[in-house]
């Protein structure tokens, strides 16, 4: 009963982070849209009503990339913190909107990653060694390391052809591709943990060959509706 109030808690909470991450991309993207990779999807997303926003934002995962599959980014993001705590800032445009999702989102994961291993990996895609990393952190250092990676913030899976444009498309008006965009975008996650990124500050999924929507809606594996939130 215990762990499945503590994960109904934590979806409730994770529900408030997309939003506040989806907000924070709507006013980037007016601030700069060539500088933002969610153009593609941008139209579409300033277009939802309140119901398909609200099941957007009820994704059981961050919609949001920091790098929680990346356990060397972490130690060499904590080795830029001198012995004061005090780091040195690795993009001064990141505005203080993302930085403050960062430091929350960060807060979140290690409550998360010292209570609940399969929340960890499920909600944030976090790996086995980044989960040792931060159950080992000081909880004084993680608003300097929240410094650190907020220039990272970004969303999930930007140039995959499916995730965005499908979630887009079935939150408020198709509950079953819902639940199986949802389904795709866990496999995504699930895919993530297998390597870390080759490339950064900007990770991006690599393409997928099979529609895995259709897959799921033609097979019934689209998966159960996550908790209400």
């Amino acid at each position: 009963m215990w762990k499945t109030e503590q994960r109904t808690s934590l979806l409730r909470q994770l529900y408030v982070l997309n939003r506040r991450f989806i907000d924070h991309l709507l006013e980037d993207c007016n601030d700069d849209p060539s500088a933002s990779p969610c153009i593609g999807f941008l139209p579409q997303l300033r277009t939802l009503d309140a119901r398909a926003m609200h099941e957007v934002c009820a994704t059981p995962f961050t919609l949001y990339y920091l790098p929680f599959n990346d356990a060397t980014y972490w130690e060499e993001a904590a080795a830029r913190c001198n012995a004061n705590g005090v780091v040195n800032p690795s993009d001064g445009r990141t505005g203080e909107q993302a930085r403050h999702i960062t430091k929350l989102t960060l807060f979140l994961a290690w409550h998360v990653a010292c209570t609940d291993t399969a929340s960890a990996r499920l909600l944030f895609g976090m790996t086995s060694g980044t989960l040792r990393f931060l159950r080992q952190a000081q909880v004084a250092t993680l608003s300097d390391l929240a410094m650190q990676v907020a220039p990272l913030l970004q969303p999930r899976w930007p140039a995959n052809p499916f995730f965005w444009p499908d979630l887009l498309r079935a939150a408020g008006h198709d509950s079953v591709r819902l639940q199986a965009t949802r389904l795709l975008g866990a496999q995504l996650l699930a895919a993530d943990m297998q390597c870390a990124p080759s490339v950064r500050p900007s990770p991006r999924a690599r393409p997928v060959v099979l529609r895995m929507t259709d897959v799921a809606i033609r097979s019934g594996t689209a998966g159960s509706s996550p908790a209400s939130v």
